[in-house]
């Protein structure tokens, strides 16, 4: 009993502690415009470049940190619940769940109106896997598979590996939202002429869903467009897959 109001608790403690973080970005952000205005450049256009550089890199911080946190601690409060069978208590963990839902949407809205298109290249595309797989998939839960080519992630420039980490993101949340898995895996290697990236998971599938019908799968097609891409999705007998290839001539 204890240690769930601990769990509710620690949850309100990490919320006000985002929303504060998202504060402190704004601000950062209004000083900095100060500082450009300051700086009287006698272009506007550099004005302009300048200011949107910020924009993206608030929105990437939004995205990435305060969304991705989100997401996890909504998978934690959802499997304490799933685990819990005192109902007076597992309401309050859904009310919790609840707040912390519509913050994440809200982040999530947010970091997207800023974020329309970045360049920004990714420092290290399996570090950044591997912190969205600790994020999301906590190890006494789901049983993680990565297998990246250092050879194949040469052959892909940054734009594209940036793209590839917010599919990750979206199908990794789609994975805690619906698919009711144990074991994930991701993939990444080539074949010479085309490189691959594929996340595969155990859990019940998608079956009658299509691209059309839900936004994350849509935003997923939306970004392998982007680079020319193939998207697949595959229901297996015991799973879902997702199937990118990538050209490399």
């Amino acid at each position: 009993m204890l240690y769930l109001y601990g769990v509710i608790f620690l949850l309100f403690l990490l919320c006000v502690f985002l929303l504060i973080k998202i504060s402190h970005y704004k601000k950062q952000l209004n000083k900095n415009l100060i500082t450009i205005k300051q700086l009287h450049f006698n272009k506007q256009q550099k004005i302009n470049e300048v200011v949107l550089n910020e924009r993206q890199k608030l929105a990437q911080n939004l995205h990435d940190d305060l969304a991705g946190t989100l997401a996890a601690l909504k998978n934690i409060i959802s499997l304490v619940v799933l685990s819990n069978k005192d109902v007076s208590i597992n309401e309050q963990l859904v009310k919790a769940n609840q707040l912390v839902t519509n913050m994440y949407l809200k982040v999530r809205t947010q970091s997207h109106e800023l974020f329309e298109s970045t360049t920004e290249t990714t420092p290290s595309f399996k570090s950044e896997i591997c912190t969205l797989v600790e994020q999301f998939f906590p190890l006494s839960t789901y049983k993680v598979s990565v297998e990246i080519e250092n050879e194949t992630l040469q052959l892909l420039n940054s734009q594209i590996q940036t793209q590839l980490v917010s599919v990750a993101r979206e199908a990794f949340t789609n994975i805690v939202k619906h698919a009711s898995a144990s074991s994930v895996q991701i993939t990444v290697f080539n074949n010479n002429t085309h490189a691959f990236f594929i996340i595969t998971d155990n859990g019940k599938g998608m079956q009658g869903v299509n691209l059309q019908s839900g936004y994350g799968l849509k935003s997923i097609k939306k970004r392998v467009q982007n680079f020319n891409g193939t998207l697949q999705t595959l229901n297996l007998t015991n799973g879902f897959e997702i199937n990118i290839q990538i050209p490399l001539s």
